[in-house]
């Protein structure tokens, strides 16, 4: 039986023209979705002998390593070494939402001791913004939908250069954003993608195979507010998207977000919004403290809107 594949979306092979071996250069590029936590990539019997960087888009993976599972939330990305035995990637058997990525395949040259460098002073997993010219540039090689690349010697090795720079840069932030952050991330998008089932601290915790208390320390660490609060503010903008976009009652908005009377629901609604359910509905805005959710994933689903 072949392996399990995560599903390749798009793919493209560079061509070196005239390549030097001393320099190094990509190999191949992709995006890919994965949702099969059966699929493990652990490819130290590969044949290939390169070295990739792999970026979240959507959803969550995991890196793997000599220091256990880490999450791999949007904006994350890891550098490895393909055939090395001691790490890999998976997709987190406890999600319930694919896991998007693109990533860059690179050899020749030096690559393999530049990236042992890398990972020796600064680790693994690195945070990078999608607007990073490096990512741009592998967002732009897919729109190009181009099946070969073709580059000289040192355009190729210029890719290479920039994306090892951008991730030593990035560990050189004045307000560098560490691998706390990144767990903190990939806590928010399980409570965003398990929202209407109000999962515990614990359920959160045993997803991302840490601590309860761990997690807790890291969540409030990093984003101001324990995991209990976050998951309060995220009801609270599905309750206030669904009043001022359905035409579902308060009783049934509250029971979807586990409240069993509409009393209470009306009671926790009005405490954080300052309006009862219904006068929101008719002619209240949703507040600041919560506005910035909006660009967030959203989890008002399609048969919720009224049709126009």
């Amino acid at each position: 039986m072949p392996p399990l594949q995560a599903k390749t979306l798009w793919a493209t092979a560079f061509l070196i023209v005239d390549r030097l071996p001393a320099l190094p250069a990509p190999v191949l590029a992709g995006w890919a979705r994965s949702d099969n936590p059966e699929i493990r990539f652990r490819l130290e019997d590969r044949t290939d002998d390169v070295c990739v960087f792999l970026y979240t888009l959507d959803g969550y993976g995991l890196y793997y390593g000599p220091n256990g599972e880490q999450p791999v939330p949007p904006g994350c990305g890891f550098l490895k070494e393909i055939r090395n035995p001691d790490t890999g990637w998976a997709y987190p058997p406890a999600s319930r939402e694919p896991w998007e990525y693109m990533w860059l395949a690179f050899d020749g040259g030096n690559s393999h001791e530049l990236v042992r460098q890398v990972l020796e002073q600064h680790g693994a997993l690195y945070l990078l913004p999608e607007t990073s010219p490096v990512l741009s540039l592998m967002k732009n090689w897919r729109q190009q939908r181009a099946q070969t690349i073709r580059l000289n010697p040192w355009a190729g090795t210029q890719i290479v250069f920039d994306l090892l720079h951008a991730l030593t840069e990035s560990r050189h932030d004045s307000n560098p954003r560490t691998e706390h952050r990144m767990l903190a991330e990939a806590a928010r998008e399980l409570i965003y993608a398990r929202l209407l089932a109000a999962p515990t601290v614990g359920e959160i915790a045993d997803a991302l195979g840490v601590s309860r208390e761990h997690l807790a320390r890291v969540f409030k660490s990093e984003l101001k507010m324990t995991p209990k609060q976050f998951l309060r503010l995220c009801q609270m903008q599905y309750a206030c998207r669904l009043l001022k976009e359905t035409s579902l009652p308060t009783k049934e908005i509250g029971r979807r977000l586990g409240y069993d009377r509409v009393s209470n629901f009306s009671h926790a609604f009005k405490q954080m919004i300052g309006l009862p359910p219904g006068q929101f509905r008719r002619h209240g805005t949703t507040p600041p403290a919560l506005a910035y959710l909006q660009s967030e994933p959203a989890v008002v689903r399609a048969d919720d809107v009224e049709d126009m």
